[in-house]
Protein backbone atom coordinates (compact mmCIF):
# COMPACT_ATOMS: atom_id res chain seq x y z
CA UNK A 1 0.00 0.00 0.00
CA UNK A 2 1.39 3.59 -0.90
CA UNK A 3 -0.08 6.84 1.14
CA UNK A 4 1.19 10.23 0.77
CA UNK A 5 1.60 12.74 3.30
CA UNK A 6 -0.43 16.41 2.09
CA UNK A 7 2.64 18.66 1.87
CA UNK A 8 3.20 21.34 3.75
CA UNK A 9 3.16 19.19 6.93
CA UNK A 10 -0.29 17.69 6.76
CA UNK A 11 -1.93 14.13 6.68
CA UNK A 12 -4.93 13.23 4.51
CA UNK A 13 -7.38 11.14 6.51
CA UNK A 14 -7.99 8.60 3.91
CA UNK A 15 -4.33 7.60 3.67
CA UNK A 16 -3.81 7.74 7.39
CA UNK A 17 -7.02 5.65 7.72
CA UNK A 18 -5.04 3.43 5.45
CA UNK A 19 -1.82 3.38 6.96
CA UNK A 20 -3.90 2.77 10.40
CA UNK A 21 -5.37 -0.18 8.54
CA UNK A 22 -1.67 -1.59 7.32
CA UNK A 23 -0.26 -1.47 10.49
CA UNK A 24 -2.89 -3.63 12.36
CA UNK A 25 -2.85 -6.21 9.82
CA UNK A 26 1.02 -6.09 9.58
CA UNK A 27 1.30 -5.35 5.88
CA UNK A 28 4.49 -3.07 4.87
CA UNK A 29 3.13 0.47 4.07
CA UNK A 30 4.99 2.97 1.74
CA UNK A 31 4.24 6.36 3.32
CA UNK A 32 5.71 9.19 1.85
CA UNK A 33 5.77 13.04 0.65
CA UNK A 34 4.39 13.75 -2.70
CA UNK A 35 6.58 16.83 -2.97
CA UNK A 36 6.98 20.05 -4.88
CA UNK A 37 10.61 22.39 -4.30
CA UNK A 38 9.09 25.80 -4.42
CA UNK A 39 5.55 25.25 -3.90
CA UNK A 40 4.76 22.70 -0.99
CA UNK A 41 8.30 22.23 0.38
CA UNK A 42 11.02 24.79 0.30
CA UNK A 43 13.33 25.63 -3.08
CA UNK A 44 15.98 24.33 -1.40
CA UNK A 45 16.71 20.65 -1.22
CA UNK A 46 18.01 20.98 1.81
CA UNK A 47 15.12 22.74 2.67
CA UNK A 48 12.87 20.45 1.53
CA UNK A 49 14.62 17.27 2.67
CA UNK A 50 13.86 18.75 6.80
CA UNK A 51 10.34 18.75 5.88
CA UNK A 52 10.09 16.19 4.16
CA UNK A 53 11.64 13.90 6.72
CA UNK A 54 9.93 15.63 9.23
CA UNK A 55 6.14 14.43 7.54
CA UNK A 56 7.41 10.78 6.90
CA UNK A 57 8.61 10.10 10.83
CA UNK A 58 5.06 11.38 11.80
CA UNK A 59 3.95 8.72 9.57
CA UNK A 60 6.18 6.52 11.23
CA UNK A 61 4.75 7.36 14.54
CA UNK A 62 1.26 6.94 13.56
CA UNK A 63 2.21 3.43 12.45
CA UNK A 64 4.26 2.35 15.50
CA UNK A 65 1.48 3.30 17.72
CA UNK A 66 -1.03 1.64 15.80
CA UNK A 67 1.26 -1.09 16.37
CA UNK A 68 4.64 -1.92 17.58
CA UNK A 69 6.91 -3.09 14.96
CA UNK A 70 4.26 -2.46 12.01
CA UNK A 71 6.81 -2.36 8.60
CA UNK A 72 7.12 1.09 7.18
CA UNK A 73 8.48 2.14 4.01
CA UNK A 74 9.94 5.23 4.21
CA UNK A 75 8.57 7.22 0.58
CA UNK A 76 9.71 9.95 -1.38
CA UNK A 77 7.96 11.19 -4.25
CA UNK A 78 8.66 14.60 -5.94
CA UNK A 79 10.42 16.93 -7.83
CA UNK A 80 10.85 20.54 -8.45
CA UNK A 81 8.00 23.01 -9.50
CA UNK A 82 9.33 24.25 -12.59
CA UNK A 83 8.71 28.00 -12.16
CA UNK A 84 8.68 28.60 -16.23
CA UNK A 85 6.11 25.52 -16.87
CA UNK A 86 4.51 25.66 -13.85
CA UNK A 87 5.15 21.40 -14.59
CA UNK A 88 6.53 18.96 -11.66
CA UNK A 89 9.08 17.84 -13.24
CA UNK A 90 10.19 14.45 -13.60
CA UNK A 91 13.62 14.77 -15.54
CA UNK A 92 15.16 17.37 -13.16
CA UNK A 93 18.47 16.56 -11.61
CA UNK A 94 17.01 18.18 -8.20
CA UNK A 95 14.43 14.87 -8.37
CA UNK A 96 18.01 12.66 -8.27
CA UNK A 97 19.66 15.08 -5.23
CA UNK A 98 16.58 14.73 -2.61
CA UNK A 99 16.18 11.27 -3.39
CA UNK A 100 19.09 10.62 -2.74
CA UNK A 101 19.03 12.54 0.42
CA UNK A 102 15.77 10.22 1.50
CA UNK A 103 17.58 7.18 0.99
CA UNK A 104 20.52 8.41 3.03
CA UNK A 105 17.98 9.40 6.09
CA UNK A 106 15.73 5.65 5.23
CA UNK A 107 18.79 3.80 5.50
CA UNK A 108 20.14 6.42 8.77
CA UNK A 109 16.87 5.29 10.16
CA UNK A 110 16.92 1.75 9.21
CA UNK A 111 14.26 1.72 6.89
CA UNK A 112 13.60 0.67 3.43
CA UNK A 113 13.05 3.66 0.64
CA UNK A 114 10.85 3.69 -1.78
CA UNK A 115 12.14 7.10 -4.52
CA UNK A 116 11.93 8.12 -7.71
CA UNK A 117 13.50 6.95 -11.51
CA UNK A 118 12.97 5.76 -15.01
CA UNK A 119 10.60 8.63 -15.89
CA UNK A 120 11.05 11.65 -18.14
CA UNK A 121 9.52 15.14 -18.97
CA UNK A 122 9.70 14.16 -22.42
CA UNK A 123 6.03 14.09 -24.57
CA UNK A 124 7.67 10.66 -26.82
CA UNK A 125 10.14 8.45 -26.98
CA UNK A 126 13.10 9.72 -28.36
CA UNK A 127 16.60 11.14 -26.64
CA UNK A 128 15.28 13.43 -23.79
CA UNK A 129 13.24 10.71 -22.51
CA UNK A 130 16.05 8.38 -22.64
CA UNK A 131 19.03 10.64 -20.98
CA UNK A 132 16.37 11.23 -17.71
CA UNK A 133 15.61 7.90 -17.50
CA UNK A 134 18.76 6.92 -17.59
CA UNK A 135 20.44 9.78 -14.69
CA UNK A 136 17.26 9.05 -12.80
CA UNK A 137 17.51 5.58 -12.66
CA UNK A 138 21.26 5.31 -12.00
CA UNK A 139 21.03 7.86 -9.61
CA UNK A 140 18.48 5.92 -7.69
CA UNK A 141 20.54 2.70 -7.74
CA UNK A 142 24.05 4.53 -6.59
CA UNK A 143 21.71 6.20 -3.60
CA UNK A 144 20.70 2.84 -2.60
CA UNK A 145 17.05 3.48 -3.37
CA UNK A 146 14.68 -0.21 -2.58
CA UNK A 147 11.75 0.48 -4.26
CA UNK A 148 12.22 2.81 -7.70
CA UNK A 149 9.13 4.21 -8.23
CA UNK A 150 8.46 5.73 -12.43
CA UNK A 151 10.29 3.73 -14.76
CA UNK A 152 8.23 3.87 -17.83
CA UNK A 153 6.40 7.32 -17.56
CA UNK A 154 6.66 10.03 -19.44
CA UNK A 155 4.75 13.69 -19.78
CA UNK A 156 6.33 13.87 -16.32
CA UNK A 157 4.84 10.83 -15.22
CA UNK A 158 1.40 11.81 -16.79
CA UNK A 159 1.85 8.86 -19.40
CA UNK A 160 2.68 5.32 -19.50
CA UNK A 161 4.71 4.33 -22.37
CA UNK A 162 5.10 0.65 -23.40
CA UNK A 163 8.36 1.53 -25.55
CA UNK A 164 9.50 3.25 -22.56
CA UNK A 165 9.24 0.56 -20.03
CA UNK A 166 11.08 -1.92 -22.43
CA UNK A 167 13.70 0.50 -22.36
CA UNK A 168 13.80 1.03 -19.11
CA UNK A 169 14.04 -2.32 -17.91
CA UNK A 170 17.16 -2.36 -20.18
CA UNK A 171 18.83 0.49 -18.60
CA UNK A 172 18.03 -0.63 -14.85
CA UNK A 173 19.75 -3.74 -16.11
CA UNK A 174 22.21 -2.24 -16.95
CA UNK A 175 22.72 -0.59 -13.93
CA UNK A 176 21.91 -3.38 -11.40
CA UNK A 177 25.21 -4.55 -13.01
CA UNK A 178 27.16 -1.30 -13.16
CA UNK A 179 26.57 -1.26 -9.23
CA UNK A 180 27.14 -4.80 -8.20
CA UNK A 181 30.12 -5.62 -5.74
CA UNK A 182 32.74 -7.35 -8.24
CA UNK A 183 34.49 -9.90 -6.46
CA UNK A 184 38.02 -9.63 -5.93
CA UNK A 185 39.74 -13.26 -5.50
CA UNK A 186 42.98 -15.07 -6.85
CA UNK A 187 40.03 -16.80 -9.14
CA UNK A 188 38.74 -13.52 -10.72
CA UNK A 189 42.45 -11.56 -10.86
CA UNK A 190 43.39 -14.50 -13.48
CA UNK A 191 47.16 -14.63 -12.77
CA UNK A 192 47.43 -18.32 -14.17
CA UNK A 193 45.26 -17.35 -17.20
CA UNK A 194 47.04 -14.12 -18.02
CA UNK A 195 50.48 -16.88 -17.70
CA UNK A 196 49.27 -19.23 -19.69
CA UNK A 197 48.15 -16.57 -22.74
CA UNK A 198 51.00 -14.89 -22.62
CA UNK A 199 52.05 -11.78 -24.72
CA UNK A 200 50.21 -11.78 -27.81
CA UNK A 201 47.68 -14.68 -26.90
CA UNK A 202 43.94 -14.59 -26.84
CA UNK A 203 41.85 -15.42 -24.08
CA UNK A 204 38.66 -16.42 -26.24
CA UNK A 205 39.30 -20.06 -26.19
CA UNK A 206 40.64 -20.07 -22.12
CA UNK A 207 38.47 -21.95 -19.74
CA UNK A 208 38.58 -18.99 -17.68
CA UNK A 209 36.87 -16.95 -20.11
CA UNK A 210 33.73 -19.67 -21.11
CA UNK A 211 33.26 -19.88 -17.07
CA UNK A 212 32.68 -16.28 -16.59
CA UNK A 213 31.13 -15.24 -19.44
CA UNK A 214 27.85 -14.97 -18.01
CA UNK A 215 29.36 -11.80 -15.85
CA UNK A 216 28.76 -9.63 -18.77
CA UNK A 217 25.63 -7.80 -19.23
CA UNK A 218 23.40 -8.96 -22.13
CA UNK A 219 21.54 -6.62 -23.75
CA UNK A 220 18.64 -7.68 -25.40
CA UNK A 221 17.75 -4.33 -26.92
CA UNK A 222 20.98 -1.91 -27.68
CA UNK A 223 21.93 -2.67 -30.73
CA UNK A 224 25.94 -3.68 -30.80
CA UNK A 225 26.32 -4.56 -34.51
CA UNK A 226 28.87 -3.55 -36.80
CA UNK A 227 27.52 -0.54 -39.17
CA UNK A 228 26.50 -2.86 -42.65
CA UNK A 229 24.60 -5.65 -40.20
CA UNK A 230 22.58 -2.65 -39.01
CA UNK A 231 21.71 -1.52 -41.92
CA UNK A 232 21.15 -5.06 -43.35
CA UNK A 233 18.74 -5.82 -40.48
CA UNK A 234 16.57 -2.55 -41.03
CA UNK A 235 18.36 0.73 -39.64
CA UNK A 236 16.49 0.16 -36.69
CA UNK A 237 16.15 3.57 -33.99
CA UNK A 238 15.94 1.98 -30.39
CA UNK A 239 12.49 3.50 -30.60
CA UNK A 240 11.24 1.33 -33.33
CA UNK A 241 13.16 -1.92 -31.69
CA UNK A 242 11.32 -1.19 -28.17
CA UNK A 243 7.87 -0.74 -29.56
CA UNK A 244 8.44 -4.58 -31.85
CA UNK A 245 9.54 -5.81 -28.20
CA UNK A 246 6.48 -4.47 -26.34
CA UNK A 247 4.26 -5.68 -29.01
CA UNK A 248 6.27 -8.99 -28.95
CA UNK A 249 6.02 -9.22 -25.20
CA UNK A 250 2.04 -8.45 -25.41
CA UNK A 251 1.61 -11.06 -27.61
CA UNK A 252 3.74 -13.81 -26.05
CA UNK A 253 4.15 -13.52 -22.84
CA UNK A 254 1.96 -15.66 -19.86
CA UNK A 255 2.41 -14.47 -16.32
CA UNK A 256 2.93 -17.66 -14.35
CA UNK A 257 -0.61 -17.77 -12.21
CA UNK A 258 -1.12 -17.53 -8.63
CA UNK A 259 -0.77 -21.41 -6.60
CA UNK A 260 -4.59 -22.09 -5.93
CA UNK A 261 -4.14 -21.52 -2.25
CA UNK A 262 -2.33 -18.43 -2.42
CA UNK A 263 -5.42 -17.32 -4.72
CA UNK A 264 -8.37 -18.73 -2.72
CA UNK A 265 -6.68 -16.76 0.57
CA UNK A 266 -6.41 -13.67 -1.63
CA UNK A 267 -10.32 -13.99 -2.51
CA UNK A 268 -11.29 -14.40 1.24
CA UNK A 269 -9.54 -11.93 2.24
CA UNK A 270 -10.97 -9.23 -0.46
CA UNK A 271 -14.57 -10.76 0.19
CA UNK A 272 -14.13 -10.09 3.79
CA UNK A 273 -13.11 -6.63 3.29
CA UNK A 274 -15.99 -5.99 0.87
CA UNK A 275 -18.34 -7.52 3.56
CA UNK A 276 -17.54 -5.31 5.91
CA UNK A 277 -17.57 -2.15 4.36
CA UNK A 278 -21.18 -2.73 3.24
Amino acid sequence: MCALTASPLQHDKKYVENLIGCAEAGVPAVYGSCFQLGATTPITVAGSLTQINAEVLSGLVIAQLTRKGAPFIYGCMGSILDQYTYVMSHGAPELTLVNAGAADLAIHYGLAHFGAGGCSDSKLVDEQAVSEATETTFMAGLSGTHLIHGLGYVESSLTASYEMMVITDEIAGMVKRTITDEVVSPETISLETIERVGPGGSFLATPHTLKYLNQHFRTTLMDRSRFDAWRKNGAKRLATRAREAAKRILATHHPQPLPRDMAATIRTIVENGQAATQ
